[in-house]
């Protein structure tokens, strides 16, 4: 999601902050880089993930990958590097294998490299896409700090974010723990021919600068999204590998008559995205299944348990699975009470509790429905 759209309306999205850290629990680092932490020596044997038509392959054979949305991960690393070795500590723990994680403008290559750098030392093993801009204002800075319109997807992207691509990229962009390269979260459509454009020609900037696989994504099943007509002609992009649907029906209510209606939208929304897929020879994955437990924002009403969202997450993978889905990113996994949203997509949990297991429960059970390879 990586805002805090509602998604109960089909008025325009209501927008609710998003918590990064709780106050005073977190110190700056201040000005400090990878460098100067010690960690970009981190040696890595990584091999990198490559794309060979439809399959994402990793040392001559198939590459299939489970794991969460973190998206403030650059944030607790350029607060407090102990918090952020805790923090990938228990994501690893889950049985995740691939973060994805927000690189927006204002945050700088040391940022993402102290991440990789990090993991890395501590040996955990884990892959990330960094998603670099936001369709949404959320976890945006300066200028970036708004929803997306019709004159940014034209030339204003130009200004800064851009800029920001290239420089984190060039940087970065042969580091093997990089699963994939994210232009933007759940790009809208203002001007289909604009979005595509501008998505053509930063998936051609990445690939200029040194970046491997890059990856597009679409948020489906509740009211907004791309129109699949739209979305064919990004996923045709030459510069794009790996195509991406964000799910939100299996635990957006626990009413059964809703349930039952979203969880069918959501399934007929897999499948065209498969076959957006094969039309395009890429491999796609659910970039972002939401965990929700409560209504979210001011209303904290309970709509579900984590046992029932996990349930109903492992029934998500499977159907995404069977359609050809290479790999699953859950949204709502809440690392040591990070990466929180405003929706009531929460489930914290640590290495220790209950919701842990849980986690590490269902994730090992998605891993053993991809099919033997």
């Amino acid at each position: 999601m990586l805002h805090s759209v509602t998604r109960s309306s089909a008025s325009a999205p209501t927008l609710t902050p998003l918590r990064t850290h709780p106050a005073g629990t977190l110190t700056p680092l201040g000005p400090k880089t990878a460098d100067a932490l010690g960690l970009s020596a981190a040696a890595t044997t990584m091999s990198p993930v490559t794309r060979q038509g439809r399959d994402l392959m990793l040392d001559g054979k198939p590459y299939r990958f489970v794991g969460i949305n973190a998206y403030d991960l650059i944030n607790i690393g350029e607060h407090s590097q102990s918090e952020l070795e805790k923090t990938l500590r228990t994501i690893a723990a889950s049985g995740s294998n691939v973060v994805r994680i927000s690189v927006y403008a204002g945050h700088g290559p040391e940022s993402l490299q102290r991440v990789l750098d990090t993991s890395t030392r501590l040996g955990l093993g884990l892959r990330f896409v960094p998603v670099l801009g936001n369709e949404w204002k959320d976890m945006e800075t300066g200028s970036e700090a708004k929803q997306k319109n019709a004159a940014w997807f034209k030339d204003g992207y130009k200004a800064t974010y851009l800029p920001h691509v290239q420089e984190i990229v060039k940087a970065l962009g042969n580091r093997p723990e990089i699963l994939m390269w994210e232009p933007l979260n759940e790009p809208q459509v203002v001007n289909s021919a604009a979005v595509t454009r501008f998505t053509a020609d930063v998936a051609h900037t990445i690939k200029a600068n040194g970046g491997s696989l890059v990856g597009i994504s679409n948020v489906g099943t509740v009211l907004v999204g791309l129109h699949p007509g739209y979305y064919r002609a990004m996923a045709a992009i030459p510069d794009v590998d790996v195509i991406s649907l964000h799910d939100y029906a299996a635990n957006y209510s626990q009413n059964p008559v809703v349930k039952a209606m979203l969880g069918f939208v959501g399934n007929r929304l897999i499948a065209a995205e498969s076959l957006t897929a094969r039309m395009a020879n890429k491999p796609f994955y659910i970039g972002e299944v939401g965990t929700r437990i409560t209504k979210g924002g001011k209303d904290g009403r309970t709509v579900g348990t984590p046992a029932g969202s996990m349930t109903g997450d492992l029934a998500k993978a499977r159907t995404a699975i069977g359609y050809g889905a290479q790999g699953l990113l859950l949204w709502g996994p809440s690392p040591d009470g990070h990466s929180t949203d405003g929706n009531g997509y929460n489930m914290p949990f640590t290495t220790t509790d209950a919701n842990g297991s849980l986690l590490k429960q269902t994730l090992d059970q998605v891993k053993a429905s991809f099919p033997k390879l």
